[in-house]
């Protein structure tokens, strides 16, 4: 085969990119969390520009209901990113991230169900949902769960991040994505807005802590009537995010025996087969599902196709 008939090494691998193995792979990485998340985008600023995720997963299921222009929210990440000053309690500037990662928004996509492993939308809500309009049933494509960004670093000095916007909800979506394989995201944030349709909260010790069978080594926990999870201590100054919707105070805490087992979670009992789980302590926690993602097939595993991505 004469080589100069083979394809540029660049567009072979974009060409032959299985996403959902991507996938898989962005979310077995260093991930920060933020359910309840709207279009809060100073968490993401902060993890993705200290270089210690390489994917940000966000999860609201009011976000197609409020969030018309959804790619505005990747816009705003990356605009908010190339230089948020952040100040702590006294109002003094803590923090200038002038020098960090230029991120550029590469394409975007959308995720559908099938990309996760599951047959349907549904398997991201929990067997209840009365307690929510659930706007995304009249999305024109119904396995769509969420959408997705690659951003590439303009200076070259950081590692490519992924940004996956999840319309489910998100102690489901948890569970699916990593509590159901008994893994955790490196941080989650917790942070009760107290607006839209909130049916339980995320702190202290939640239904979402119940969740966690492995432990996330830390929490971005906000002022906002939101406590950390039991067994975590604050490691840093408070700071305020201006581009959060309420000016949110947030301080780190680290879990005192990081990715440890959580001994009060349901799903230390589960026996991989039970498709729900009752828990005397966390009565509502037999609403969610526990259903493993179907195992991908290499060969069998759709690849990303125009219709699925866009370059920006």
């Amino acid at each position: 085969m004469d080589p100069n008939s083979l394809p540029d090494a660049a567009d072979y691998l974009r060409q032959s990119e299985n996403w959902p193995e991507t996938l898989r792979a962005a979310l077995s990485g260093p991930c920060l969390y933020y359910p309840g998340a709207g279009n809060d985008v100073d968490p993401a600023v902060l993890f993705a520009n200290s270089g210690t995720v390489s994917t940000v997963v966000y999860v609201d299921y009011l976000a197609e209901s409020f969030l018309h222009n959804f790619d505005n929210v990747f816009m705003e990440f990356e605009r908010v990113a190339r230089g948020t000053q952040f100040h702590n309690q006294r109002g003094q500037e803590i923090h200038t991230d002038v020098r960090g990662p230029i991120w550029r928004l590469e394409e975007t996509g959308t995720i559908t169900a099938a990309d996760m492993g599951y047959p349907s939308p549904e398997a991201f809500y929990p067997n209840t949902h009365t307690w929510a309009d659930r706007k995304g049933d009249d999305h024109p494509e119904k396995s769509v769960i969420g959408k997705w960004g690659r951003f590439h670093d303009q200076c070259g000095a950081a590692r490519p991040l992924i940004f996956l916007y999840f319309f489910t909800e998100a102690i489901q979506t948890y569970i699916n994505l990593w509590a159901i394989q008994g893994q955790a995201p490196l941080a989650v944030v917790i942070q009760n807005h107290s607006k839209g349709c909130l049916w339980t909260p995320f702190h202290g010790d939640s239904l979402l802590y119940a969740a966690s069978a492995r432990l996330p080594k830390y929490l971005y926990v906000g002022n906002l009537g939101s406590t950390p999870w039991p067994g975590y201590r604050q490691v840093s100054q408070s700071r305020t995010d201006h581009n959060s919707m309420h000016h949110s105070e947030r301080a780190l805490f680290q879990a005192r025996t990081p990715f440890a087992s959580n001994p009060n979670s349901p799903l230390n009992k589960w026996n991989g087969r039970a498709t729900s789980l009752p828990s005397q302590r966390y009565p509502e926690f037999h609403h969610f599902k526990l259903v493993a993602p179907e195992t991908f097939d290499r060969r069998a595993a759709p690849n990303r196709t125009p219709q699925n991505s866009r370059s920006i």
